[in-house]
């Protein structure tokens, strides 16, 4: 199985992970073969809820069975905390959401600039951070100030010298916590300048619609992520040459995790 399985389950059976140690749930998805598995043993020390992911979105009854899986999963959240979740709530979430998904993509716009202000691993630790923050709100706030300055003082002249660098764009599987192939990549005198993996560009470039019932929406937005379980994916080859071409990429590096073989693919 690859290393991302083998070391959630490894910190998960030795105590080494506060995220395991301290959560009372563990949300599992049918991405992945080996991930199903490992969802099975790791009920025996968590409690487990998986919730099954439809392995292809081209058909109508695709959304309306993902929608179910949401609604049967925001019956299980409901039962574990004692709170409704409502139609409100849920509206109220996703317009926060989609405030971090817009300020996320004017930091990931600097990488479009001719002369770009940050590398791809500061960008990366940017993205990071905000995965692990969890008052959105001051987070969004502070990155929107972030990119702001640091924008105004590309626009004044400061110059980092990273425009005259070839430009890579980065596919396949997850990067996770461990930033070695951007280093990899940028100390042998390139430059990452989008990612279209898991995470990055491939999730959050895509906006919950506000105007639509929420879970309706919710369902419609993931559905039209470019998964690898998704199969046919055309929506993968669609976004990566819009991407290559927004980011005028000069080389497309693809990650494959051992095992993972749906990218390997």
């Amino acid at each position: 199985l690859c290393p991302l399985i083998k070391a959630s389950y490894g910190h998960a059976l030795l105590d080494t992970c506060p995220y395991f140690h301290f959560c009372d749930l563990v949300v599992g998805e049918t991405t992945c073969d080996g991930k199903k598995k490992m969802y099975e043993l790791l009920n025996r020390l968590k409690k487990v809820y998986v919730m099954p992911i439809p392995q292809r979105n081209d058909r109508p009854e695709d959304l309306d069975i993902f929608r179910k899986e949401l609604e049967n999963f925001k019956t299980e959240l409901e039962k574990l905390t004692g709170i409704a979740v409502t139609d409100e709530k849920l509206r109220d979430a996703v317009k926060l959401r989609n405030f971090e998904r817009r300020a996320l993509k004017s930091l990931w716009a600097l990488s479009a600039m001719e002369n770009p202000p940050l590398t791809g691993h500061e960008i990366w630790e940017f993205t990071e951070y905000m995965n692990t923050h969890f008052d959105k709100e001051t987070a969004v706030t502070w990155l929107n100030e972030q990119v702001a300055d640091i924008k105004a003082a590309a626009e004044a002249g400061e110059d980092r010298g990273l425009g005259g660098r070839p430009r890579v764009l980065i596919t396949g599987c997850p990067i996770s916590g461990v930033p070695k192939v951007i280093e990899a990549v940028e100390g042998a005198g390139a430059l990452v300048v989008c990612f279209e993996n898991c995470g990055g560009e491939k999730e959050l470039g895509y906006l919950v619609d506000e105007d639509k019932p929420p879970m309706e929406a919710i369902a419609e937005k993931y559905l039209s992520i470019g998964c690898s379980v998704m199969s046919p994916n055309t929506s993968r080859l669609n976004s990566l040459t819009s991407l290559m071409e927004k980011y005028r990429v000069q080389g497309v590096l693809d990650m494959s995790l051992t095992n993972c073989l749906t990218y390997s693919v």
